[in-house]
């Protein structure tokens, strides 16, 4: 249903501009989902050499926070721009529900429900510019080891706001000011200058796990 369900709204929904664009990837991973793709990870050698257990077969696929993030706030956007069922309506909103569970899972309460704060500011109805300013965000967040990416996560999803080049010059005058604290999920460490994203563009992403 969420898979026949993201092809509806990517071939009617006015604002996506690209049909073969990142929004679609949503689909192709619904239905490896549904399919029971799965990955079995392999030790390091370290850890083979302490005699920890393997991990097993893990099930799922590999999706990254703000691909996810962007493709869910377009589906949501793109039923507002068609006759959509309560079909449609539902699957969004299951969807949307996982998310929310997930983020506030890794991420713990108060950081989970910021970046949902700001994941529901993201507009739909921008989806090139959205899909444009993942090129970089996307490429950012794969250079990032795990421990910035828990930090810095909601920073990055802020910063596709259009007004970001302001809010960015707001928070870190705040910081120096000792308006909060420097652990703070929008303190300047936490935060990637607007500058240094646009320098991202067209940058071919890394593997993650490196």
């Amino acid at each position: 249903m969420l898979h026949s369900t993201v092809h509806t709204v990517n071939e009617k929904a006015s604002i996506i501009d690209n049909k073969e664009g990142t929004f679609l990837g949503l689909a192709y991973d619904v239905r490896k989902a549904y399919e029971g793709a799965r990955e079995v990870i392999k030790q390091s050698e370290d850890e083979k050499a302490v005699g920890l257990p393997d991990y097993g077969v893990q099930y799922g696929v590999e999706i990254l926070w703000p691909v996810i993030l962007v493709q869910s706030r377009i589906l949501r956007e793109g039923l507002s721009f068609f006759n959509s069922t309560k079909v449609h309506q539902g699957m969004t909103f299951c969807l949307e529900a996982i998310i929310e569970d997930a983020l506030v899972d890794d991420f713990g309460y108060e950081t989970g429900h910021l970046l949902i704060e700001y994941w529901e500011r993201l507009h739909g109805a921008a989806q090139r510019l959205l899909e444009e300013k993942l090129d970089s965000r996307g490429a950012q967040f794969c250079l990032w080891k795990k421990k910035q990416r828990m930090d810095m996560l909601v920073g990055l999803i802020a910063s596709f706001d259009p007004l970001y080049p302001l809010l960015y010059k707001q928070w870190t005058n705040r910081e120096r000011n000792e308006q909060w604290p420097a652990n703070h999920p929008f303190a300047a460490k936490n935060l990637v200058a607007p500058e240094a994203l646009d320098a991202l563009k067209d940058t071919e992403w890394v593997d993650p796990k490196c």
